[in-house]
């Protein structure tokens, strides 16, 4: 009888036991389902107000010859025409939207438009004198940087309706100067949005290439400056709890020399430092960035992590060439081992396990490139993983860092080996006696938007300069021919497969290289950079 009563009891034990679990998943379950619906009727509820925004627009402002004619204008043409106040700023304003407009409904490269610029415009053209350097100038913005009254999502659901209560300072600094912010953009889409002539400069961040590769693949010019040179003060950075990776306010323009009027505005004066303490006191020096001192550059075409395709190495070659006849010397550069550097990016990037990206994205429509950061959470990925491993349809190009960095003490050993990463690349440079170096942005032209994710491992060209903290700068200096693409040797590998594969389909896309210089020294890059744009627009002339 007592052991009966026993079994009876244990039974009822473990059934409650039992049930008090499926309640909690399936009020887990229910809670996740309503964060889902919520997150949702948000996204629809934007998705159509941006439609009839949009369709407000394109009836409002048709964009018609003579707006053609204000967008066709030069950063320099534009400038002076406001100066002189032979266009209005609402003119000006007016063109752009439209053009923005256009270019919307072909790339999908503006989120929100600004409202406040209407205004913004109207009271420039009321003033006796003009505001600023950049008065009247539109700018897009790209949707990691605040803009007061409106959303900076990072594009995700979990950001919407959560209006912004100031301006980012990089924002406030530039409008000071007379710039309209009329638009956001889409976050990989800034680039596309001065490509097709909808803006001449905007803002853009970068942690790993994010304004570099955008601008390589588009054919316009960037720079990613030294942390604490720019203010990232309302700069919403998608790796902001990151340790040893810092994302930072860059600027994108069409062209190199409306970069460097862009910095010199930003950095011009006390303003910028006035408003965030944060950012290193350090104007802009105009004699360091109209030098015409030759200097010694330091170069490499390639790096064996994943070798270049096509006409990158070529291009890289002839803005060698470019620049030694201006009388720079060019010496070459070896990259300490980049197996080496993708290892420590990329355990730093995922010293969390991936956990602050899941916690954004776990309820929201994931695209197919972020798509990892959520399947990378579940025990199926775990197990797909482990499959691969023992297929062996791994390779040494993954995109993988240690999962041990996500203990403290193997976290600090990373975060000193990427300071002996910068060290060992100072190192180099001093012995060379080098001012700069000249490599690729990447190893490929524009090549399919559904191979972005897989050939991520790409940016070893760009990481390293984030790693340890150097500015770089982008600015295009050719075109893929698809002529040289047969001849690459894919190793046998996945990547550089896929890589060629797509690299005969860029014929005529264009091909930036890059400019890298020590910390603080953004004047050496944005010089180069314009020195190598300028001989561009020679070269081209003479053709």
């Amino acid at each position: 009888m007592f052991s009966k009563s026993k079994d009876i009891s244990s039974r009822a034990i473990i059934g409650g036991g039992l049930g008090i679990v499926i309640v909690y998943y399936a009020l887990r379950e229910l809670r996740q389902f309503k964060r889902r619906n919520h997150l949702k009727s948000l996204r629809i509820k934007k998705q159509k107000e941006r439609k009839e925004k949009l369709e407000s627009l394109q009836c409002d402002y048709s964009f018609g010859p003579d707006r053609a004619a204000i967008v066709s204008l030069t950063f320099d043409q534009l400038v002076q025409k406001l100066q002189s106040r032979e266009l209005k700023a609402r003119q000006v304003l007016e063109a752009y939207v439209a053009k923005a407009v256009v270019a919307t409904r072909e790339f999908n490269c503006v989120t929100e438009f600004i409202e406040q610029a209407f205004a913004t415009a109207d009271e420039l053209d009321a003033l006796p004198t003009v505001k600023g350097p950049l008065h009247g100038i539109p700018i897009c913005v790209k949707d990691d940087h605040h803009i007061k009254g409106m959303d900076s999502t990072l594009g995700l659901s979990i950001n919407l309706y959560k209006p912004k209560s100031r301006d980012a300072v990089v924002i406030e600094v530039l409008e000071e100067a007379g710039a309209i912010p009329f638009c956001i953009t889409n976050l990989p889409q800034t680039t596309f949005s001065m490509a097709a002539g909808g803006a001449l400069l905007g803002t853009g961040s970068d942690i790993g290439g994010s304004v570099r590769i955008p601008a390589h693949f588009c054919g316009i010019a960037t720079l990613k400056p030294t942390s604490g040179r720019i203010s990232s003060r309302g700069l919403n950075a998608s790796l902001e709890l990151c340790a040893g990776l810092e994302g930072v306010s860059g600027m994108l323009a069409a062209e190199a020399k409306t970069l460097a009027m862009a910095y010199s505005v930003l950095l011009g004066g006390s303003k910028q430092f006035k408003k965030d303490p944060a950012t290193v006191p350090m104007p802009w020096n105009v004699e360091l960035f109209k030098s015409t001192q030759p200097l010694r550059i330091g170069y490499f075409t390639t790096l064996a992590f994943f070798p270049t395709i096509g006409d990158i190495p070529e291009t890289v070659l002839k803005a060698k060439t470019s620049l030694a006849l201006m009388g720079h010397t060019l010496v070459p550069f070896e990259l300490p081992d980049p197996w080496h550097i993708m290892e420590v990016f990329a355990s730093l990037s995922f010293a969390d396990g991936g956990n602050q990206n899941y916690q954004r994205l776990k309820f929201d429509q994931v695209s197919p490139v972020a798509a990892k950061f959520v399947a990378g959470r579940s025990f199926l990925s775990y197990i797909t993983g482990v499959l691969s491993s023992l297929l062996g349809k791994t390779s040494s190009r993954d995109f993988a860092g240690n999962p041990a960095a996500q203990r403290s003490e193997i976290l600090w050993e990373y975060l000193a080996r990427a300071r002996a990463i910068k060290y060992d690349v100072i190192d180099r440079m001093n012995n060379l006696d080098l001012d700069a170096i000249l490599c690729p942005a990447f190893p490929f032209a524009a090549s399919k938007v559904q191979d972005t994710d897989t050939l991520l491992n790409g940016i070893v060209y760009t990481v390293w300069g984030n790693l340890i903290d150097f500015p770089c700068g982008v600015v295009p200096f050719g075109k893929e021919s698809a002529t040289k693409i047969d001849d690459y040797d894919d190793e046998g590998d996945n990547y550089l497969k896929l890589a060629k594969q797509g690299a005969r389909l860029a014929k005529d896309m264009p091909i930036g290289v890059q400019i890298i210089a020590k910390p603080y020294q953004e004047e050496i890059v944005v010089r180069l950079l314009v020195e190598l744009e300028n001989l561009k627009v020679e070269s081209s002339l003479q053709e």
